[in-house]
């Protein structure tokens, strides 16, 4: 995880009720979780981009919650990356959220949900690699991916590419995932520094991705949560084009009172594409507050 040097501080959920998880684990029951998400062709001709968020809440007992969903950006051409991008946001979000619910009653441990989502993710390339080879205007397709499980305790994430997570609060602001690119390659091999990484040519060049033909590694991190917190996850056509420090202190003003978190995923999105963003540009946020009550 990659901390960020801070001066500082929509779409529509998708609601599924089960009887969900944790009886238990100790719950946080003054806890309650929201999720927004936003995707935007930009200056491009072709919407390639996809964001997911399903919420699953157990009936009459708001503050045993969880969020699945991932930001995907679809690479290989027009249809190819619309294809890529689409098949890897289906696939890896219903297996996570089947993975979830096969341990209703259960309580999820961080390490179980780093396996559920690493097993998604795995589904998923195995789901696009497959079409690639055997459809022709296909081949060469791929997707990043971002997925994440959020409780009101804790995030975990796994990812492939180089779709971005953050977590942001009063007291800390970090990245939670780490590029899979050529570029970050090169300043872990100490050749290139972080701040060149940015603007650097092999950037652009994925060493790990949904519709990868072998050997895909897929990173996942997990992170216990503290009250009033934001994850970010978000395409590099909004990365790109805002960068670390912008994404943190757009968020910022949401904990500081400033903005509404309900609008967070539109401002990012809108706030890249005056930055001058090229790509498309996409964004799920989701919060944890504290509460008091009862909460519908």
């Amino acid at each position: 995880m990659v901390k960020i040097p801070t001066d500082g501080a929509a779409g529509a959920n998708r609601l599924i009720r089960v009887a969900h998880a944790d009886r238990s684990a100790p719950r946080a029951k003054d806890r309650v979780l929201s999720v927004r998400t936003r995707t935007a062709t930009g200056r491009r001709e072709s919407l390639e981009d996809r964001v997911r968020a399903v919420m699953l809440v157990e009936p009459g007992s708001p503050s045993l919650q969880t969020i699945v969903g991932g930001v995907f950006d679809g690479a290989g051409g027009h249809e190819a990356g619309e294809t890529a991008a689409d098949l890897t946001s289906a696939v890896a979000v219903s297996s996570a959220v089947r993975g979830v619910l096969s341990r209703c009653g259960c309580w999820l441990t961080a390490s179980v949900e780093r396996d559920i989502l690493t097993g998604a993710l795995h589904d998923a390339n195995a789901s696009v690699a497959a079409l690639s080879r055997t459809v022709e205007p296909l081949r060469g397709m791929a997707s990043t991916a971002s997925v994440f499980i959020m409780t009101p305790g804790r995030i975990t994430t796994a990812w492939v590419g180089d779709s971005r997570g953050y977590l942001i609060g009063a007291d800390r602001a970090m990245r939670l995932t780490r590029d899979h690119t050529e570029a970050q390659r090169l300043v872990d091999d100490g050749h290139l520094d972080p701040e060149e990484a940015e603007t650097h040519p092999a950037g652009h060049i994925l060493i790990e991705y949904s519709g990868k033909q072998s050997g895909l590694r897929v990173d996942a991190a997990s992170l216990e949560l503290q009250p009033d917190e934001i994850a970010v996850f978000v395409s590099d056509g909004v990365s790109g084009a805002l960068g670390d420090h912008g994404i943190a202190e757009l968020t910022g003003r949401c904990l500081g009172g400033g903005s509404s978190f309900d609008s967070l995923a539109d401002r990012l999105v809108r706030e890249a594409l005056v930055m001058g963003s090229t790509d498309n540009a996409s964004a799920v946020c989701a919060r944890i507050i504290e509460a008091e009550g009862d909460h519908p």
